[in-house]
């Protein structure tokens, strides 16, 4: 799988400024909402949560948006399979960010976690669907001319 991974990055064309800009965006997004759900209980907190979030929510887009170009260029899989793989992605995402503000005492976790989970992860479903129907365009277009 490791092998196939890496041929995919030679071979095919990755949006790495999509990756990136993606990252940045749901860093700056969530990092904000989770200062904002905790400023009211403790300022330090908040900002701590707030950081957290930017660095998980950074992280993890950088990593799904990536994985997901990767996924949707392997034509050997079925959109049903390449969906419920983002699907279990967007579970362990959700896991892991509950977990890290757990871990940190975040004052506020669902608050925190809940713009990040819900929106981040109804946006990279969205995200999946637009691939491949960009993706379908595309070999439909360069099948008829």
């Amino acid at each position: 799988m490791a092998k196939r991974v890496v041929k995919l990055l030679k071979k095919e064309h990755i949006s790495w400024r999509s990756v990136i800009v993606n990252g940045v965006g749901a860093g700056l997004v969530y990092g904000t909402l989770a200062f904002l759900a905790n400023k009211h209980i403790d300022i330090d907190k908040a900002f701590g949560a707030g950081f957290l979030q930017f660095l998980l929510s950074f992280g993890s887009t950088f990593v799904y948006v990536l994985f997901l170009e990767i996924v949707f260029k392997e034509e050997a899989l079925s959109f049903a399979k390449k969906l419920f793989y983002t699907f279990i992605l967007e579970f362990f995402y959700a896991t892991t960010l509950i977990s890290a503000h757990y871990l940190h005492k975040t004052p506020d976790i669902l608050m925190t976690v809940l713009p990040s989970i819900l929106l981040g992860g109804g946006y990279m479903i969205g995200y999946a669907i637009w691939i491949y129907k960009h993706e379908t365009i595309k070999k439909w277009l360069f099948k008829k001319f």
